[in-house]
């Protein structure tokens, strides 16, 4: 990963860290969840499971894949499986091309709603606490 990407992923705030992209995406759920920062409507967490059975793969990518192609982000059901089974580099592929998407998202490119912070206020925390900002 560039410097630019780690420091993108870092700025999501995510549940867990993004080490290695082969498995630590293979159930979707940090998909998932970067697609929540951008689009919290369209992407509910609740909807994912956190889990590495298949049964929890399988229901994830489901969601995901049809969550993304009405995003307009681009994804093919080899892709999917290639990520979900840990296989070549469709992961690190895929983050690339997230980063890639939503930071156009950023700068008002991608003709959706411009996105500068997933937590207004210095983050989710100073959000979630008032007077702490």
């Amino acid at each position: 990963m560039t410097r630019e990407q780690v420091k993108w992923l870092l700025t999501l705030d995510l549940s867990y860290s993004i080490k290695f992209p082969k498995r630590d995406l293979r159930n979707g759920f940090l998909i998932a969840e970067i697609l929540n920062r951008y689009f919290p409507e369209e992407v509910s967490m609740h909807s994912f499971v956190n889990g590495t059975s298949s049964v929890n793969k399988s229901a994830n990518w489901a969601l995901l894949s049809k969550q993304m192609k009405r995003l307009g982000i681009r994804c093919t059901a080899e892709e999917i499986a290639n990520i979900s089974d840990g296989e070549g580099d469709d992961a690190m592929k895929m983050l690339i091309r997230l980063h890639r998407t939503l930071s156009k998202l950023n700068k008002g490119q991608g003709g959706g709603a411009e996105v500068t912070s997933p937590f207004p206020n210095g983050g989710m925390w100073a959000a979630a606490r008032p007077g702490c900002a």
